[in-house]
This record gives structure tokens, C-alpha cells and sequence, in this order.
């Protein structure tokens, strides 16, 4: 054998090694999926009935791409508007999320035909969020619009009165004194850092603020994620409104995960109309004579388990928060606080 035969067999075994290794070991290639995902948000999770009661979610979030412009896959109407905030960088992944969502607020007493005004209102709320992210293992920007609607246009009244006939619960008597028909639009803006990333455990620090209708405030966080996790950020749905929805998993072809997370956030609220009632319109008896005093500054515990596999996946996060509402100003609020359990199953495509 040549010299020069022997120099091209060796160039060919050196060839197919490192592309075995990329193919086969390199566990930083992300997984592209789109993600499909509904949700189920119920205060029964954790004993209560009060304050947020009930939401149903369905959302889709796009494959990774490298740009913005490249994020495709859902109806999209934002987009113009995160680019201004998004940055553009080489280093970073970029996706799009939808989500449509339907969530319910009742009183304490929802036996009672008569207006409460010591507690919070019936609200029935339908939303239509797109969320767009820019981000890698260490950061996240992320800009979300909500469109949507309240009042008694969005059925919530007969969607609770069918579930509770089909369980046996009480029948829901006051969706007659519910907020009026308002048209909802909202903005979200968040950015994360992760501060600390070692074998078991990562932390993050993260700020973000809503302006609207619906609610307005800004917040902080520390979330944490313990065990076996994807790179990125933890998922941590919500009521949809409450927060931005996003996923910022970034997940190793053919792998699987479990792992705990825990977020310690403070929410400074200048408006929420679950709480302080109709903006847009006028004349709603609840609003004009309500004798509830909402808390100004909140804390939130959220606590979650999640498994992945390669195309599926099981969340669940309990909501465990400070007084949302003054009890002394509010003598029917046998629960002041407003906690919940969301359970969430994915698909990926």
C-alpha cells in the first residue's frame, strides 16, 4: 500500500469519528420541535374554591430557529413589536407561542343569587396570547400581546354550570352580577439570567411587568430547577394573563428528563381587573360598589414537578400566594389568598 493510500484512510477514519461524536455525543444539539400543550388551572387542587377558580388553555409553540423573522408555525401578530425589544444575535435561539384560554374567577358564596360586594367579582375571561422569546442557556428576552374579552359574551357562566352539574358541585347562582363585556388588551415584557448552573441545580433571576387592561404590574423572581433538566429555563404556566407564556427548554434529541422546580416572586400590582373591576365601561353594579381592598404588593410561591420524554411530556405546578385582598375590608373571604394547581400535557411534532 502507498504512502498516499494510506494517508487518505487515515484522513477517511478521522472523518467518520468526528462525526460520530457530533452525531452521537454531543448532547448541546437541541431538539426542534414544535410543542402542542393543554392545560388545566383549578383552585380545587389545593382545597379552595374563591378568587381565580377555573382556565383551560391550549397552546402551540414553534420549532427553535436562528432569527425572528425564521419563528413560524402559529398565527402569529405580534412579532413586530418583540422585535423592537428582542435582541438579534448569533448566540441565541428564537421561538413563537399561541395561546387561546378561557379562565373563570368566582366569589366565596357562589350559592347566592345577590350581588357580593365584599368579595371579588365573577369574571369570565377568553384570551388570545402570542408570545415571541429570544434565548439560550444563560438568558432570555421574551414580548407578549394579549387580545381578549370579559363578560358574559365569553360563556363562562354555562361553561361552569355544565362542569359543576357533571361533578355534583354547587350550582354557581351570581354569574347574573359578573363584570360587563370589555374588550381586553395587554403587553408583557421579561428578562431572565441564570446566575448559578452545576450538575443538580441551576438558579435565575427574573423581572418582568405587564401594561393593560387586564392586569398591570411589575415583578422580580428567583426560580430554581433541581435534577435531571433540558437546557434553558423551566416551564412555569400560568393562568393565561397572569404571566408571558413561553417555552424555553432547550432539549437533547431522544432524551428524557424529570426535575423540580421552585420560583420565589414579588408582584408590586397597580391594576388588576379581576380585583378592582370594569376599566372600559361604566355602570357595573359590582365595580361601583364593591368594598374589597386589593392587596398593592404580593408574594408567590410556585412549586413544580416535570417529566419529559421524547415526544411528550407531564407538568404540574401548585401556586401558593400571599393575602390578594384586605380580609378585614372583605368579611365574606373565607380564603383571602389566591392559590391554584395547573397540570399540563404535551405533544411534540
Amino acid at each position: 500500500m502507498s504512502s498516499l493510500q494510506r494517508l487518505r484512510r487515515r484522513i477517511s477514519r478521522t472523518t467518520i469519528s468526528l462525526v460520530a461524536a457530533v452525531l452521537l455525543g454531543s448532547p448541546a444539539i437541541a431538539s426542534a420541535q414544535s410543542v402542542w400543550r393543554a392545560g388545566w388551572a383549578n383552585d380545587e387542587f389545593l382545597g379552595s374554591d374563591n378568587q381565580f377558580t377555573n382556565g383551560i388553555f391550549l397552546q402551540k409553540s414553534s420549532a427553535l430557529a436562528d432569527s425572528l423573522s425564521a419563528t413560524a408555525g402559529t398565527p402569529a401578530f405580534g412579532k413586530g413589536l418583540a422585535s423592537l425589544l428582542l435582541p438579534d444575535r448569533r448566540d441565541l435561539d428564537y421561538r413563537e407561542t399561541w395561546t387561546i384560554a378561557q379562565n373563570m374567577q368566582t366569589p366565596n358564596e357562589i350559592e347566592r343569587r345577590d350581588p357580593i360586594f365584599t368579595d371579588v367579582p365573577y369574571v369570565g375571561m377568553l384570551g388570545w396570547a402570542n408570545s415571541h422569546i429570544a434565548f439560550n442557556n444563560d438568558e432570555l428576552t421574551g414580548f407578549q400581546t394579549l387580545v381578549g374579552w370579559v363578560g358574559d359574551l365569553t360563556q363562562a357562566k354555562h361553561a361552569q354550570q355544565a362542569a359543576h352539574k357533571v361533578t355534583g358541585a354547587n350550582s354557581p347562582e351570581g354569574w347574573r352580577n359578573q363584570l360587563d363585556n370589555e374588550p381586553l388588551l395587554n403587553v408583557y415584557a421579561m428578562r431572565k439570567r441564570k446566575f448559578l448552573d452545576n450538575g443538580w441545580m441551576d438558579a435565575t433571576w427574573n423581572i418582568d411587568a405587564a401594561l393593560g387592561n387586564f392586569f398591570t404590574f411589575g415583578q422580580a423572581a428567583l426560580e430554581f430547577r433541581f435534577g435531571d433538566r433540558p437546557g434553558g429555563f423551566a416551564p412555569a404556566p400560568t393562568p393565561t394573563g397572569r404571566n408571558l407564556d413561553f417555552d424555553a427548554r432547550i432539549q437533547a434529541p431522544a432524551e428524557s428528563y424529570f426535575y423540580a422546580s421552585a420560583i420565589v416572586r414579588a408582584t408590586g400590582l397597580l391594576f388588576a381587573l379581576p380585583r378592582h373591576g370594569n376599566l372600559l365601561r361604566s355602570g357595573n353594579e359590582w365595580t361601583e360598589n364593591e368594598q374589597i381592598d386589593p392587596e398593592k404588593l404580593l408574594g408567590q410561591l410556585v412549586l413544580g414537578l416535570h417529566f419529559e420524554r421524547t415526544n411528550w411530556g407531564l407538568h404540574f405546578t401548585v401556586s401558593l400566594a400571599t393575602d390578594a385582598v384586605e380580609p378585614e375590608r372583605g368579611p365574606d373571604l373565607e380564603d383571602p389568598s389566591n392559590n391554584f394547581g395547573v397540570l399540563v400535557a404535551e405533544w411534540k411534532f
